[in-house]
C-alpha cells in the first residue's frame, strides 16, 4: 500500500558529460528559489546523483543513461505536499536542463503529474487514510504495536500507539474509520508531514519533528548525510525555538548537547523524541535480522558477507550460511557447542559458547559466538553465527540476550506491512 512516482526523460538534446554534478546544481537551486535550501541534500553517484528534498523522506537517484533518465520514489511517506514538490523540481530540471519528462506513461499514481490537481492529488492520500483505517481495524489486535509510512524495521518497540514520521499516534484513532472529510484530512495532517505544499509554519514544525523521529541517531554525527541531519534539525529548531511545544525544544536542546567527538559513546535516554534512540531492526547477512539500539552504528565487512554493528567497545558481529540437512531432523553445530544446551526464541533454536576468551583478532578485547538456526521453507538449515566482543570477559549473558533478538525474516510474496 502506499503512493509512488516514477519519472522518465529524455535530453532534448545530447545528454551532457557533466550531468550529475549539473543534476545536483540544478536542483539545489530550485531548492534555494523555493526557501527549502536547510533540507536540501545531494551526493554524486557513479551514474547519476542522489537528491533529497526532505531529509525524512530520504533521497531520490536520478539515473541518467543514453540520453534518457529515470527515478522513482514513494511519496506517501511524506504526504501530498511532497508530491507536488517532486513534481515541480521535476518542471524545473525540465526548463533547466532540457529534460523532457514523459507523465502520460502512467507514472504517477496519482496523475497529477498530467493534470496538476492539487484537490485530485490529497484525495488520493485522504484514500490512503481510509486504507489505512480499514487495515488496522481488520488486521492489528489491541496493543499490538503498528508503523505507518517508516522504513522497515524503524519502529520495533519503547512507544505506544501506532508509530508515523511524526511520532505515535493513539492506536483507538485507527481503527475508526473516519465518517467526514474534515476528519480524515484532521488525521492524515497528523501521519502526514508535508500536508500542503505552502511553506508555512506548520510545514516546517513537521519537518523539524518528523526529522528528530525518523532520522536523528543521538549520536555524534559520522557521515555526511548524518552531519546534514544534525545540522538541519538544529538550523529549523533554532529558528523555531519560540513556537515549539516542551518535548521538541527538549529534543532540540539534546541533539545540541551531543559532543560531536566522534570516539565519545554516551548512550542516550531511551525515552523522548526518537526512534532511533530505541531498538530497530537491523538487518543481518541473509533473511537474518536483529533488534539493537537505533544509535549502534552498522558497517558491511569481509565483501558484504559480514555484518558488524557496534557502539562503543561493544561490537556484534554476524555472518550466515545455508546448508542442506542429510535428513528432516538434522541439526548441524560447531565442535566447540556440539555438548552445550539448546535454547530456543523467536522460532529458531540458538547455542553459547560456555564462556568467553581472549580475542584473536582484537587486541585488549574478548569475544564468544553463539551459533543460531531455524529451517527456511525449501528444508534447508539457515545458520547465524554471532560474535560478540568487548573489553570485558562477561559476555555470556550480554551474548543470550543480544540472541534473543535475533529472528529469520524469510522473503514470501506478500506486500509487507501497510504503509511500509
Amino acid at each position: 500500500m502506499g503512493i509512488y512516482i516514477q519519472g522518465y526523460g529524455t535530453f532534448s538534446g545530447s545528454e551532457p558529460k557533466d550531468i550529475a554534478d549539473r543534476l545536483i546544481d540544478s536542483a539545489r537551486r530550485w531548492a534555494t528559489e523555493r526557501g527549502v535550501q536547510e533540507l536540501f541534500y545531494a551526493a554524486p553517484l557513479d551514474a547519476g546523483a542522489w537528491i533529497s528534498i526532505y531529509p525524512p523522506a530520504g533521497g531520490i537517484a536520478f539515473e541518467p543513461e543514453s540520453g534518457r533518465i529515470a527515478f522513482g520514489t514513494k511519496t506517501s511517506v511524506a504526504g501530498p505536499g511532497y508530491h507536488a514538490a517532486l513534481v515541480d523540481l521535476c518542471d524545473w530540471l525540465e526548463s533547466d536542463l532540457g529534460v523532457r519528462w514523459h507523465w502520460g506513461s502512467g507514472g504517477d499514481d496519482t496523475n497529477y503529474a498530467v493534470e496538476r490537481d492539487l484537490d485530485k492529488l490529497c484525495d488520493a492520500f485522504l484514500d490512503q487514510i481510509i486504507g489505512y483505517s480499514e487495515f488496522h481495524r481488520d488486521n492489528v489486535e489491541p496493543g499490538e504495536l503498528h508503523a505507518l509510512n517508516l522504513s522497515e524495521g524503524l519502529a520495533m518497540d519503547g512507544y505506544e500507539g501506532v508509530a508515523t514520521p511524526l511520532g505515535p499516534v493513539p492506536a483507538q484513532l485507527l481503527p475508526n474509520v473516519p465518517d467526514s472529510l474534515d476528519e480524515t484530512e484532521a488525521l492524515a495532517r497528523r501521519i502526514f508531514p508535508w500536508w500542503s505544499p505552502t511553506f508555512d509554519q506548520e510545514f516546517w514544525i513537521n519537518s523539524l519533528r518528523a526529522l528528530m523521529w525518523t532520522e536523528v541517531e543521538w549520536r555524534a554525527a559520522r557521515t555526511p548525510w548524518e552531519s546534514h541531519v544534525h545540522k538541519a534539525a538544529l538550523e529549523l529548531g533554532m529558528r523555531l525555538r519560540p513556537s515549539l511545544d516542551a518535548d521538541l525544544s527538549q529534543a532540540v536542546d539534546e541533539l545540541a548537547a551531543i559532543s560531536p567527538d566522534k570516539e565519545t559513546f554516551v548512550a542516550p535516554s531511551p525515552m523522548g523524541i526518537g526512534y532511533l534512540r530505541r531498538r530497530r531492526g537491523f538487518f543481518l547477512p541473509g533473511p537474518w535480522r536483529i533488534n539493537l539500539p537505533g544509535y549502534y552504528i552498522e558497517q558491511a565487512e569481509d565483501d558484504g558477507t559480514t555484518t558488524c554493528l557496534w557502539f562503543g567497545n561493544e561490537e556484534i558481529r554476524g555472518s550466515s550460511f545455508t546448508i542442506t540437512p542429510k535428513d528432516s531432523g538434522e541439526e548441524v553445530w560447531s565442535e566447540k557447542l556440539v555438548n552445550e544446551p539448546t535454547h530456543e526464541a523467536n522460532g529458531c533454536i540458538f547455542r553459547l559458547q560456555p564462556a568467553a576468551k581472549h580475542s584473536i583478532s582484537c587486541d585488549g578485547f574478548f569475544d564468544a559466538f553463539a551459533e543460531v538456526q531455524t529451517r527456511s521453507k525449501d528444508g534447508n538449515i539457515q545458520l547465524l553465527i554471532l560474535s560478540l566482543f568487548d573489553t570485558h570477559e562477561n559476555l555470556i549473558p550480554r551474548l543470550a540476550e543480544i540472541t534473543q533478538r535475533v529472528w529469520f525474516d524469510e522473503p514470501s510474496s506478500g506486500s509487507g506491512g501497510v504503509g511500509q
